[in-house]
């Protein structure tokens, strides 16, 4: 250890790279560590930010029995004989009340959303309303200017929406509460308060408000009551709760939590939990094994060249009686020093960074980082990766030291050790029983085969690489002066260049995997995409038009504004008025329609599909088996569309969104099949996109329901058998078009909701956002959106950061064996230059050498980037029991030559132009 540690201090510039090699990473884990911290709080600081630490819970309106477990981040889910029913706000206080524990109080709050309005600034936010004067709750708000709010019309900002809002204490605000609504939210009346204070939290919440501020007095729904008093709130108190239809966030049970057995969802139910697909677990595996290597064997030149420089010492650690074990924990001892060294210096960094941006972060938004706690036990585990990383880069070294022999350094002479013939052998093996193993589990699901074939892989390449170098060194003979000392020099000191080759190749690899698996992810994405209209069309949307009874409200004539806007501002040569299915008020039951009167109703409008094309493993009543399973992944009725349409909405009446069409919007969108789609429509026919919904008769069977979600009832769709035709449109926007004959038959009407414009050319991002201001004053919520098509700019971008930094970590592996060839070939380059040789040879000779090196190293690493992006398109085509269509393997062959080509040129002109062409005459010994 003290040799190793008088090593790193003489050798600063080494110990330098080595140490910021290790610490990069190790420093990304560190800040990663402490903000997943921060963003995943634990339940203790959750309740604290919640309750306070006065209030001994919160408890919620859920509508029916229900059970849920302990936790914060747990779930609850509803019984078998629960419904929910709506009840008024003295019912469910009186429900309350029979479950409370004996002693304690509750106070009411409401959270709804609301919206403040100063000058020309505007901000969205939660409001909640309490009263904040009562002792029992007045610590659950921290005041940090200003005071608290006691009477309506006066609020308390948090430091967030007052800083974007620009105003302090005494400024005047106007106050909007957003109305419940399923569409955009629906301002209610304006009211003008007063700003008393600024506070530090509000449970999330941006505004406080006293009791009396909004209008929403009777809504459980927004309503949660705080409990105050001597009894906490108890595991069997929260279960009395659960079964009155009431959830609850108790501080007792976060400080004493039950056990699993006592949790009725875990016990009955068991605990549902999330989980990632084997695929990505494999894919994240294979990308951390290989991220690994190639640190590690970026590092491991760097302690080859401290071991070869070090090897007179080590001779001489030898000759007073070291054996190679102790030679052996020389050099090893090197990587500990400086591994754990620079893990420590990282990871304290990485706290530092951390803490910086949780400050920055917290003064937008209080608690998007809430975690106060460090997580200590996972930043020492980051200290002992990196010094383990360190250490296991200094292994190869630290052999190749042992087996120096000792007599033949001490008299001046190279002391390389015999290369054993089997290692190379051993690496071919490995490598390719890697690529077959990895292969294997990206087919068969296997996160465990696939990162030990890629594990095997690497350590294959790295075995081998000494063999491919003696296997290049054969082609000596037919190269000049430069080439062969530089192949003949390279298959001598094998210790010295194959780990350089062996960096390069992971580097490579690595980078080459990486452009080729986004390539295969951009053409995958192309592949089952599916734009809802042509390139360069374009579409406005807008709220559907309230619905009365015997016609539709409507203010004015829209249609020719719209047109005149778009035309005017966008190259539009036609406007095309889109329209949605409604139901008809005229056509309502009396049950309907008082609760159409009341609140909104729901229609869903949807096509069934044919019994003889649902997937059997997905019928009623059919008892699920491995072997359903496995038939249902040869079974094409069991695949379902892969299709990536991010479909348009169209109003916000909680519609299905069914177009209703006569084929003229079809056409005006320019899809394919349009054109078909648009005759049939004409003929009467109704349009599915998917062909099963299309019954062996020709017709489809249209379901049409009304739902209202107020109601316990269960709504009862109404079927109408209508002859319909399957045309291969984006299935999400255009599942069922309808015929406007065919809608007084489904006893329904149409409603606009939007446009679709025609152009002559791709309008520009400057015309779109002009158009979308100047149609936000005629409709506030309407929005244009142009259709620009598939946009690779980002794996662009992607590429060519990938090529840039395989330009640099060849470069900087290059550099390390360059200077330690420098180092151990001036003697053969001053005898050269004594008989004679021009000054030029030693440049040439380096340059030889460079790009000998990363020649070798790009190459096979392009190939085994390859094979590892090949596992990764496998992985994600196998990803379930079907195989996922559309992955394929797709390599951007202009970047790889790129990388290919360009790394081992610039290698080679570097030395060249960075060597001195000459040296002094240096003394040799001779046995």
């Amino acid at each position: 250890m003290r040799i190793a540690g008088r090593d790193a201090a003489r050798s600063r510039g080494r110990t330098a790279l080595v140490a910021v090699l290790v610490g990069l990473p190790i420093m990304a884990g560190a800040v990663a560590a402490v903000l997943w911290s921060a963003a995943t709080p634990s339940d203790e600081v959750l309740t604290r930010q919640m309750l306070g630490e006065t209030t001994q819970a919160k408890v919620d309106w859920h509508g029916a029995a229900i059970m849920q477990l302990p936790g914060l981040s747990g779930g609850t889910a509803q019984t078998a004989n629960g419904s929910i029913e709506a009840r008024t706000m003295t019912e469910v206080e009186a429900i309350l009340r029979t479950v409370l524990p004996p002693g304690d109080a509750v106070h009411p709050q409401r959270t709804f959303a609301v919206e403040m309005v100063a000058g020309a600034a505007e901000v969205q936010s939660s409001g909640v309303e309490r009263d904040s004067t009562a002792a029992e709750i007045a610590g659950m708000v921290r005041l940090t200017r200003g005071r608290l709010p006691d009477h309506p019309g006066e609020v308390a900002l948090s430091a967030a929406v007052a800083r974007t809002l620009d105003v302090v204490a005494t400024d005047v605000v106007d106050l909007y509460v957003l109305e419940p609504s399923n569409g955009p939210a629906r301002r209610g009346e304006k009211a003008t308060v007063v700003v008393t204070g600024v506070v530090e939290s509000i449970e999330g919440a941006g505004v406080l408000m006293p009791v009396g501020t909004s209008p929403l007095v009777d809504d459980p729904r927004v309503t949660s009551w705080l409990v105050t008093g001597p009894e906490p709130v108890t595991w069997d108190d929260v279960q009395g709760f659960n079964a009155a239809g009431f959830t609850v966030v108790s501080w007792d049970v976060v400080r004493n939590p039950p056990l699993d057995s006592d949790v009725p969802m875990i016990a009955e139910l068991g605990v549902m939990t999330t989980s990632q697909s084997r695929a990505t677990i494999g894919i994240v595996g294979a990308a951390v094994v290989f991220g690994l290597f190639e640190i590690i064997l970026l590092i491991g030149p760097a302690f080859a060249v401290g071991a070869r420089r070090n090897e007179r010492m080590l001779a001489l650690v030898a000759s007073v009686g070291g054996d190679r074990a102790t030679l052996r924990r020389v050099v090893l001892a090197g990587g500990l020093v400086i591994g754990f060294g620079a893990s420590l210096v990282a990871v304290a960094v990485g706290i530092v960074l951390s803490v910086l941006t949780v400050a920055v972060v917290r003064r937008v938004q209080p608690l998007a980082l809430a975690g106060d706690v460090l997580p200590v036990p996972a930043l020492v585990m980051i200290v002992a990766a990196g010094t383990a990383i360190a250490v296991v880069a200094a292994w190869l070294p630290a052999r190749g030291a042992a087996r120096t022999d000792v007599a033949a350094v001490l008299a001046g002479r190279r002391g390389e050790a015999r290369p054993r013939r089997r290692v190379p052998v051993v690496g071919v093996i490995l490598l390719v029983s890697g690529i077959a193993l990895a292969l294997a589990g990206a087919v068969t699901r296997s996160p465990v085969l696939v990162v030990a074939g890629v594990t095997g892989m690497l350590v294959g390449v790295v075995a081998s690489s000494g063999g491919i170098v003696t296997l290049v060194s054969r082609a000596a003979p037919w190269l000049g002066p430069a080439g062969r000392f530089a192949v003949r020099d390279a298959a001598r000191q094998r210790s010295r260049t194959a780990p350089a080759i062996a960096a390069v190749i992971a580097a490579i690899a690595g980078l080459v995997a990486a452009a080729s698996f986004a390539e295969s992810k951009d053409a995958r994405d192309l592949s089952i995409r599916s734009a809802v209209v042509a390139e360069g069309v374009v579409v406005v949307t807008q709220p559907a038009p309230a619905v009365e009874a015997g016609s539709v409200e409507q203010e004015g004539d829209p249609r020719q504004t719209v047109t005149d806007v778009l035309e005017a501002m966008l190259p539009v040569t036609a406007v095309h008025e889109v329209r949605t299915a409604a139901y008809d008020p005229a056509g309502l039951t009396e049950q309907d329609a008082a609760s159409a009167a009341a609140h909104e109703l729901y229609l869903w409008v949807s096509t069934a599909q044919d019994p003889a094309q649902v997937c059997p493993a997905w019928r009623e009543g059919v008892e699920q088996t491995e072997e359903l399973w496995a038939a249902a992944a040869q079974d094409s009725r069991c695949f379902g569309a892969q299709d990536s349409t991010t479909p348009i909405s169209f109003g916000d009446s909680g519609s299905s969104q069914v177009i209703v069409d006569d084929g003229t919007v079809l056409e005006a969108t320019g899809l394919p099949g349009a054109a078909t789609a648009a005759q049939a429509l004409r003929d009467g026919l109704v349009v599915v996109s998917d062909a099963s919904h299309v019954w062996p008769d020709g017709a489809a069977r249209v379901e049409v329901e009304l739902m209202d979600f107020q109601s316990s009832g269960e709504p009862s769709p109404t079927t109408v058998v209508l002859p319909a035709v399957h045309v291969d449109l984006p299935r999400y926007q255009y599942g069922v078009v309808l015929p406007p004959q065919v809608l007084g038959e489904l006893g329904l009407i149409s409603v606009p909701v939007g446009y679709v414009g025609v152009t002559d050319r791709m309008p520009t991002e400057a015309e779109e956002a002009a158009a979308q201001t100047a149609l936000t004053v005629i409709e506030p919520e309407a929005a244009v959106f142009v259709e620009r098509g598939f946009d690779p700019t980002d794996t662009q971008f992607l590429m060519a950061v990938l090529v840039a930094i395989a330009l640099v970590v060849g470069l900087v592996a290059t550099a390390i064996v360059m200077t330690l060839a420098a180092a151990e070939t001036r003697p053969d380059m001053a005898t050269l230059g004594a008989v004679g040789a021009a000054p030029r040879t030693r440049r040439r000779i380096a340059s030889a050498q460079a790009g000998l090196v990363t020649g070798i190293g790009t190459v096979l690493g392009a190939g085994i980037g390859v094979a590892f992006a090949w596992v990764l398109v496998l992985t994600r085509r196998h990803e379930y029991s079907q195989i996922t269509t559309g992955w394929s393997l797709h390599v951007p062959w202009i970047q790889v030559l790129a990388i290919t080509i360009g790394v081992p040129v610039c290698a080679s002109l570097g030395a060249y132009l960075l060597t001195r062409s000459q040296l002094p005459i240096t003394a040799r010994l001779s046995s």
